[in-house]
């Protein structure tokens, strides 16, 4: 074999291997502290902080028990539950709406509403913190669902409209404005027509959204004070103490808590590709 020959056979096996070598090496890096984190809700308080790190233990699912019988943790992921739907679905409405409407008419004042939006979404929350606790005080919604939903629909809104101009407008208007000389109504093409072409972008919006108020903890902690309504950020973070770090039930709870967010992104997955898929043709 020549040194020409071995060259390229060197290069076509780097073609061909590398990139998979790559994508393998990545998909350890990240399995690894989940990976840790599942062995850590199995093992007993020793094991946990037992060094070196045991790779051999005998495993127990008291950890588990305790979180939910003594904790009461499915009420904390009910509650994440609960505030997740009720905040994205309401956000994303309003966000349709306000979205197709900013990139379907010109009027006086346009532009600057979505400028004040994207400044709105970078405001730091501490700057409305205080405002927002006397506001749900006021309006007795304190530790309350419905204060976490209002709030997390309200605050990913300028987010969801944001994202949604920019596939409004890759829509052409002779869609819709065939729709209605076909006779339906502006309301009617929009929900018709124009939502089934972004179908891709409503998918990925609420993918997002879904996982912003889904691992939201600061608008939590403060607006939630008894357990009744706490959601599994705040009382995972009550295992964390000044004097004492409860490792097992601690790993135990994250494990718990990352289901719901595979689960979601596992069903989610094909719309999403079957909605890139319907676009890209239609488009």
């Amino acid at each position: 074999m020549s040194t020409r020959q071995r060259e390229v056979k060197i290069k076509s096996w780097l073609v061909k291997w590398l990139p998979k070598l790559i994508v393998s090496m990545a998909i350890i890096l990240i399995s690894l502290p989940l990976l840790n984190l599942f062995m850590g809700s199995l093992k007993s308080p020793l094991d946990v902080i037992d060094i070196p790190y045991k790779f051999i233990f005998q495993p127990t699912i008291k950890n588990y028990w305790r979180i939910f019988k003594e904790m009461n943790f499915q009420r904390n992921i009910i509650n994440s539950m609960v505030i997740t739907m009720g905040a994205v679905p309401l956000s994303l409405t309003l966000g349709c709406l306000a979205a197709y409407s900013l990139s379907r008419f010109t009027f006086r004042g346009s532009q600057q509403i979505v400028l004040v939006l994207l400044a709105i979404r970078m405001l730091p929350f501490m700057v409305i913190m205080v405002p927002l606790y006397l506001m749900m005080q006021w309006l007795g919604l304190l530790d309350t669902r419905r204060a976490l939903i209002l709030t997390h629909a309200g605050g990913s809104l300028p987010f969801v409209v944001c994202l949604l101009i920019g596939f409004f407008k890759e829509i052409p208007r002779d869609i819709e404005e065939a729709a209605m000389i076909d006779g339906c109504s502006r309301l009617g093409a929009l929900v018709r027509v124009i939502l089934p072409l972004a179908t891709p972008g409503l998918v990925a919006t609420s993918i997002l959204v879904w996982v912003i108020v889904w691992n939201d903890f600061l608008i939590a902690v403060i607006l939630t004070v008894t357990n009744i309504s706490q959601v599994a950020t705040v009382a995972m973070a009550s295992l964390i103490t000044d004097r004492i770090v409860l490792w097992g039930q601690l790993n135990a709870a994250a494990i718990v808590f990352i289901l719901p967010p595979i689960l979601f992104a596992f069903f989610t997955q094909k719309y999403l590709l079957r909605g890139l898929t319907l676009g890209a043709i239609k488009g």
